[in-house]
């Protein structure tokens, strides 16, 4: 058997990711790391010396190098990546697929409102409900879920 169809494997993998993206795999703590090196490479001279040597050579297409414009980028792709990871992996099979469809959208987050509004537990699946994985589904469960819509866009 691989070890993702083990039930109790799987969900220890599923737990260390939500358990590490609460610190070390956020988007600005990884883009923090690159930013670092950035200003490394930028204060030690190699930009300068890798911008004039590399801008417009073939390997580039002719295009001038530009690591400002390398590191927007790098960013924003570890930003969308984040995003598509925390709400289409194995990791989230279900988490804020509030209505149990296996789907994560806005639908979900209709549903959560009315629970929230009305306490009708028959409307939701409460553990893909509890986004932030406190016990309880509340208020805050609605900011994330609102939070990871916006990220998915």
């Amino acid at each position: 058997m691989r070890l993702m169809e083990w039930p109790e494997f799987r969900q220890q993998v599923v737990d260390r990711y939500w358990e590490l993206r609460k610190d070390i795999l956020t988007p600005d703590s990884l883009i923090s790391r690159f930013t670092d090196l950035y200003d490394v490479l930028r204060y030690s001279g190699a930009l300068f010396r890798e911008t004039k040597r590399f801008s417009g050579c073939s390997e580039l297409g002719g295009y001038p190098l530009n690591f400002d414009v390398e590191l927007d980028y790098v960013s924003d792709w570890l930003r969308r990546r984040i995003a598509y990871l925390d709400a289409n992996t194995f990791v989230n099979s279900s988490r804020g697929d509030v209505d149990g469809n296996g789907v994560v959208s806005i639908d979900d987050l209709t549903v959560l409102i009315d629970y929230l509004l009305t306490g009708n537990v028959e409307l939701i699946n409460v553990v893909n409900s509890d986004l932030d994985l406190n016990g309880q589904v509340n208020i805050e469960d609605l900011t994330e879920l609102i939070d990871l819509l916006l990220r998915m866009k």
